[in-house]
């Protein structure tokens, strides 16, 4: 079985994982962190495995998992930083506006230049490194505008990255709730021998952690949809009931600062849905 290591960052930096596998001569990499003191750390820890980084993958373009890039690749030029062509094209089309939204946030902590990934890969391509078969499964639009997760056939793991947050709660700010419970399932029927699941924030998983996703996306839904009197016409106080409704059913989970945020992304979602013929 193919050795995974995972890197997580503090809440602060939201709770990121990074994960390090080994191969026989060497590492490889998939996402890269958030800040830069924790890609910094990172870095550190790839560097105290005594061998060589050899490719980068990243899942999607969000920011907590590409951000760190620069950094890392520093100490490696010339290295393979893997991805796909829908990712590579959002993270040159939102490094800047990402900057100039984090920055009064976290300083110069936030980088100030993101390298994007080099070397495109295309939906189901099998990438070979030092033996290690990586294979990047393309699941389009969800949690975010390109999702990806990479199976590992050899050993029969699976990095599901933000596909999975596991017992966190989750972005659902794009409002894309529906097309993420239809992969979740895709994804658990593809993969029914996978023995370990890494995701992308919380604890490492089995399969079972899927349908745990599912189970929360649909309360969350079910929760939009009874608390609002209209979805197209939202009240605070409607926001602040539903909120706390939620946190009373996961109270244990972190990253709570996102639930209001994501209340308003799925009521525009299901606004959408329920005008759609």
């Amino acid at each position: 079985m193919s050795r995974v290591h995972v890197f997580g960052s503090p809440e602060s930096a939201f709770l990121v994982n990074s994960f390090i596998i080994e191969t026989r001569h060497g590492l490889v990499l998939v996402d890269t962190q958030f800040l830069r003191s924790s890609a910094l750390q990172l870095r550190d820890t790839i560097r105290a495995h005594d061998k060589p980084l050899l490719a980068i993958f990243i899942t999607h373009p969000h920011p907590d998992h590409f951000n760190g890039t620069a950094e890392i690749a520093r100490d490696w030029p010339g290295l393979p930083i893997y991805a796909t062509q829908s990712t590579i094209d959002m993270i040159r089309a939102t490094q800047a506006e990402k900057y100039a939204e984090w920055t009064p946030v976290y300083g110069t902590d936030y980088p100030p230049r993101t390298v994007a990934p080099n070397t495109a890969v295309v939906a189901g391509q099998s990438i070979f490194v030092d033996g290690l078969e990586l294979r990047v499964d393309d699941l389009g639009e969800g949690e975010s505008a390109d999702i990806n997760v990479i199976h590992l056939p050899q050993s029969e793991q699976l990095i599901a990255s933000d596909l999975l947050y596991h017992r966190v709660h989750p972005w659902l700010a794009e409002g894309r709730t529906q097309q993420w419970l239809n992969q979740l399932e895709l994804v658990r029927q593809r993969y029914l021998n996978a023995t370990v699941v890494f995701p992308g924030h919380g604890e490492v998983a089995d399969l079972n952690a899927l349908e745990q996703q599912a189970e929360y996306l649909t309360v969350f839904r079910d929760c939009v949809r009874e608390g609002f009197a209209d979805l197209e016409r939202p009240t605070p106080e409607e926001r602040g009931a539903i909120a706390r409704k939620l946190l009373r059913r996961y109270p244990d989970y972190p990253l709570q600062a996102l639930v209001e945020m994501n209340i308003k992304g799925v009521a525009k979602e299901l606004a959408r849905q329920a005008l759609a013929p």
